[in-house]
This record gives C-alpha cells, sequence and structure tokens, in this order.
C-alpha cells in the first residue's frame, strides 16, 4: 500500500479520518477507541459531536456503556462504522440503540455495548471484536453493521502515523479480498464459540454494493442478510409521512449520513431476522 500523499488514496471526506491509530490502539489486546478524550475534541470533530452527549460516551470513548467482565443477562454486542455509533442522529435514533431497546423489553440484557468507531474498516472491527470477547468475554449475540470493502490503515509519511483511509485504483481487488477473508474469520470465531451472528450492510445505498458482496462472496456468508431496496424504500417514505416534523429523516444533523428513518429500517429489518431465529423471544 502506497502512502497518504499518494494516489492510491481517495481524498478523506472527513478530517476525522485522518486522526492517527496509536500503538497502544493497534497492538495493544483490549479494545480502543482512536477517539481522543471528549474535552480535547478541537473542530475536526464537529460533525461527530452533533446529537452527541458527553455522558453517551464510556471511558474509551465508545458510545455505549461501560465495558464490564460481569454479565447478569443476555451479552450483546453491536459493531460497525459511523451508522452504528449514530453520527449525527441522537442516541435513541440511532438502529443500534433501537435495536437494544426493543430486544431488552421482554430479554434482560447485561447492557448496551457498541465497539463502532466513525470511518472503521472491517478489519478493524473484526479484531476489535476478538479483542474484546477476550478481555470482557465472548458475547451470546453479535449485530454488525458493515461498512464498504475499500477500507483499511493508511500510512501518514508525513507524520508518521497509522490512520484510517479508503483505497482507489489497483487496491480495490485485493481489499475487498482482505475483507471477505476477516469476516469469514469471524464467522468461523462465532461458531466455534456459540456466537449468533447477524450482519447486514449499510452499503445497500450505494451503486457498487452488489459489485463488492456478491464478487467477494460475502452476500452468500450464513450470518449476512440482505436489505430489500424497495421495501426499505416503501419504509421511508411511511415514516416520513408518519414522523413529518423530524427535519432529520432522510439526512442526519452532519449532512452526510442517512437520517432517523433509515436507521429505523435497518432497525426493523435486522430485528426480524434476529426474531427468526429466535421464536422464544417474540412479543
Amino acid at each position: 500500500m502506497n502512502s497518504i500523499d499518494e494516489d492510491s488514496f481517495l481524498i478523506p471526506y472527513r478530517e476525522f479520518n485522518k486522526v492517527p491509530h496509536s500503538d497502544k490502539n493497534i497492538y495493544g489486546d483490549e479494545p480502543l477507541n482512536k477517539l481522543p478524550l471528549f474535552d480535547t475534541w478541537d473542530k475536526d470533530f464537529n460533525y461527530i459531536k452533533l446529537g452527541l452527549k458527553k455522558e453517551e460516551l464510556n471511558s474509551l470513548m465508545f458510545r455505549c456503556d461501560e465495558f464490564t467482565k460481569i454479565h447478569n443477562g443476555t451479552h450483546v454486542l453491536f459493531s460497525g462504522c459511523s451508522y452504528t455509533w449514530g453520527v449525527g442522529l441522537l442516541f435513541n435514533e440511532s438502529w443500534s440503540n433501537k435495536l437494544y431497546k426493543e430486544i431488552s423489553k421482554n430479554n434482560q440484557l447485561s447492557g448496551f455495548f457498541n465497539l463502532a468507531t466513525a470511518g472503521s474498516s472491517i478489519i478493524t472491527q473484526v479484531i476489535n471484536i476478538i479483542k474484546y470477547s477476550k478481555k470482557y468475554g465472548n458475547p451470546n449475540i453479535i449485530f454488525l453493521n458493515i461498512p464498504n470493502l475499500i477500507r483499511f490503515y493508511g500510512y501518514n509519511s508525513k507524520e508518521k502515523t497509522i490512520i484510517d483511509a479508503v483505497y482507489n485504483n489497483e487496491n480495490i481487488k485485493i481489499l475487498r479480498l482482505i475483507s471477505y477473508q476477516y469476516l469469514f474469520i469471524l464467522g468461523e470465531y462465532c461458531r466455534s464459540n456459540g456466537i449468533k451472528l447477524y450482519a447486514f450492510t449499510w452499503m445497500d445505498n450505494e451503486k457498487d454494493y452488489k459489485e463488492q458482496f456478491i464478487e467477494t462472496g460475502i452476500i452468500n456468508f450464513d450470518f449476512f442478510y440482505e436489505t430489500n431496496k424497495k421495501e426499505m424504500a416503501d419504509h421511508i417514505i411511511n415514516f416520513e409521512k408518519n414522523n413529518p416534523n423530524n427535519e432529520y429523516n432522510i439526512i442526519a444533523r452532519d449532512g452526510g449520513h442517512a437520517g432517523v428513518a433509515y436507521h429505523d429500517y435497518w432497525f426493523n429489518f435486522i430485528y426480524k431476522k434476529y426474531l427468526d431465529k429466535n421464536d422464544n423471544f417474540r412479543n
């Protein structure tokens, strides 16, 4: 892979992507967020602050409860990128928090645990899930919202730091392969440890979604659930009709991420898949 100063990277659409990973983050044996402490955030973090309250962050800067080794009830873990974090949305508007609350209505859950980090790749997500499991115990259930398949680490040669990057050109095929391999590893880890894995992607809105996920075979994994574009469109139209006064139905507060209506669709979509395999948890 080439350096950030060369043509291998697409231009980051957010300054946040330039935030470096520390050595402790990359080489340590527990999951760490690359975010610095909230009170030190500068203007580059303004978009991620929208809809966010400081008290929603745990001590490791994840937007969820404090991680714990003691789990009284079903242990559920969420992971993904900005869409699972809920960038531009209030805490209770994100698909992950909606799903957690819905499942907890009829089941005792040990807490809301969410490893999502804006701009992260499948590679970061999978390794953090495994690090989390080592440190805090294997979850009973994992919900994963997969990003596009051309994200990876990058090297900023000027600052001599590792960052999150989106690649183009000849690197795309290799990164799709690596993404497939990491998801394969995660699937086998979950199978071996009795963890129920439910994965889907927000990429259903992107033009090259089918190309990426069909080419790699990810679409055929038994833990991957493909959304339906028509169902999503109908859901969003109905959601808007029922919530006419919410200006963030389509676009979130940051002006770039999909809004509340999309998250409501994703929540309902994956919740139905969860119910299909857990009949005893039906309302």
